[in-house]
């Protein structure tokens, strides 16, 4: 209430200072006669002052004086007969500007300001933080020293290079591009001042790569074609230059190759994901997960430990890989929050055929983030692996309602649902067994069991050989012999699948995570980046999908 009073009375005052000029009285008089009496008036008292200091006689004086005043007494007859005030109102403009000023800026002000947001408490307020007086003192210390040090030596390129990026980091960009460049000549263009003095160059340049910063920091790559700072200015230098997509590349490439705590990783990032946005390219595609692959960085095998695998049996080595999966486990029993570690422990006992340990570390991560798409849904197919369908349909229907109506993924997990809740229906083409075969059933060995299970699969397979366009079949296939653990003969349904109906989601879904099992990273990608285009940009499994494509990425840069 009290900012509406004080804009009434501004309003108030705006109104007043504008309106006075157009409604006051406008006395015309005669200017001339005005101008003379002020005139003569003046001359009446220099004539005083002139005889009080002795100039003129009282003779002169009073000659002068008589003359003055006949002047003024013509004047003022001049005046009383002139026309009386001539009063002027502009009554329409004073009333059409009146009324305008509140019409208009009241509602300006309701649409584009904030007359209901609360004053904020001095104490809550952010401080205005300042270098501290030391920290400045000491950062002209150093600016002085360097350059009392180009005096004592100055052909040693170092001081120099010093002094160019003191002043650069101090705001000196002109007096850092002379140092810099006279340290390039004395150091015979080393990469590292070649690089230095191209980024001098292209801010002088309000942030343009020149034609002469662009030369520099190819002389920087030249020697060192691993120079970030030369590797993202040129990339700039493409994207200043039109050539968007070329940009992009390049500093996505850059992004994926850099340090996790590299201090200007977030500015490459903020480029990729602004000039991807430009193009109309989802961010996520050039932007790798980085929290991700933080904690593979630091958790993950080493180079040496790469080397030595390499060298090892398949049997040492999947040994290897079950111990590195054994050490993630107990990490995570120390600490149980971790939900990413808890899904790449999911993922990792999913590759080694671990069922059921993949079902307990799905459920750790559901615990922790129980609406994450694509935890949901890979929980959800292991579950259905297991044979608890009563866990798959729950998290099916949890990730129906995360995912767009009317999606393809909406659709396939409609479907999903659908198989669990009439598993007859979906079963129908081929003769199940009878009472007697479940009776049967429940008093075989395990093993025998397997084989009977085993054998209704065969007779599947048979049947599909002579009914080769029943692509549900095949689905029914692959996903029998993926359970049993034949993900070989797996693949090759759902490859049978693919060519029947090559844009199906889920089957697109099943074939590529089964293609990862069986190590066949180039399949797994082609058929999640063909999903990709079939889902929704802005949906989460869109997302989901990105970061299994990122996965496989970066596995096969550390390869």
């Amino acid at each position: 209430m009290i900012l509406w009073i004080i804009l009434l009375a501004l309003t108030g005052v705006t109104l007043v200072w504008v309106g006075w000029p157009l409604l006051r009285p406008n006395h015309s008089v005669n200017g001339r006669e005005a101008y003379d009496a002020t005139v003569y008036i003046d001359q009446l008292g220099e004539l005083e002052r002139d005889q009080a200091r002795g100039l003129i006689d009282e003779s002169q004086a009073e000659a002068a004086r008589t003359e003055i005043e006949r002047r003024l007494l013509a004047v003022s007859r001049a005046e009383k007969i002139s026309a009386p005030p001539r009063v002027q109102k502009h009554w329409g403009l004073a009333i059409g500007l009146l009324l305008a000023l509140p019409l208009v800026s009241i509602p300006l002000y309701v649409d584009l300001g904030s007359p209901g947001l609360p004053n904020q408490p001095f104490a809550e307020r952010a401080p205005v933080t300042t270098a501290p007086s030391g920290i400045v003192a000491q950062a002209r210390a150093r600016l002085e020293a360097a350059e009392r040090r180009t005096t004592e030596t100055p052909d040693d390129p170092k001081v120099w290079f010093d002094l160019g990026r003191l002043r650069l980091v101090s705001g000196e960009v002109d007096s850092a591009v002379t140092a810099l460049a006279r340290a390039l000549e004395l150091g015979n263009g080393r990469p590292d001042i070649a690089s230095a003095y191209g980024e001098a160059l292209s801010r002088q340049a309000d942030g343009q790569v020149t034609p002469e910063s662009r030369r520099a920091f190819e002389t920087a790559l030249a020697g060192n074609n691993s120079d970030p700072r030369a590797l993202y200015f040129l990339a700039l230098a493409d994207y200043q230059a039109g050539r968007e997509e070329d940009a992009l590349e390049a500093w996505s490439a850059l992004g994926r190759s850099a340090p996790i705590d590299a201090p200007w990783l977030p500015a490459v990032q903020a480029r990729i994901a602004e000039t991807a946005r430009e193009l109309g390219e989802d961010p996520r595609d050039w932007l790798p997960p980085q929290a991700a692959a933080a904690a593979a960085a630091a958790r993950g095998p080493s180079s040496d430990d790469v080397a030595a695998a390499q060298q090892m049996t398949p049997e040492e080595r999947q040994d290897m890989i079950r111990g590195m999966v054994a050490n993630l486990a107990a990490r995570l029993e120390d600490e149980p929050n971790d939900v990413e570690g808890w899904r790449r422990l999911a993922r990792s006992r999913e590759v080694l055929g671990d069922t059921e340990g993949s079902a307990q570390a799905y459920d750790k991560a559901l615990v922790l983030e129980p609406d994450h798409p694509e935890t949901l849904l890979r929980g959800a197919l292991t579950a259905a692996e297991r044979g608890d369908d009563a866990v798959a349909r729950t998290r099916f229907v949890r990730l129906q309602k995360l995912v767009p109506p009317d999606s393809e993924v909406h659709r396939m997990v409609s479907e999903a649902i659908s198989r669990i809740d009439q598993p007859g229906a979906a079963a129908a083409p081929v003769p199940g067994p009878s009472a007697d075969d479940v009776a049967a059933a429940q008093q075989m060995t395990p093993g025998d069991r397997q084989d009977m299970i085993r054998g209704m699969v065969a007779n599947l397979a048979a049947r599909l050989e002579d009914e080769p366009n029943d692509v549900e079949g095949w689905r029914r296939l692959a996903h029998s012999l993926d359970v049993l653990g034949d993900t070989a003969g797996s693949a090759q349904a759902y490859d049978k699948a693919l060519v029947l109906e090559p844009d199906h989601p889920e089957t697109l879904l099943r074939s590529a995570r089964t293609a990862a099992k069986n190590g066949n990273d180039a399949l797994a990608r082609t058929r999640f980046v063909r999903l990709q285009k079939l889902v929704p940009p802005d949906s989460e499994v869109h997302r989901m999908v990105s970061e299994a494509i990122s996965r496989i990425d970066q596995a096969g840069g550390s390869r």
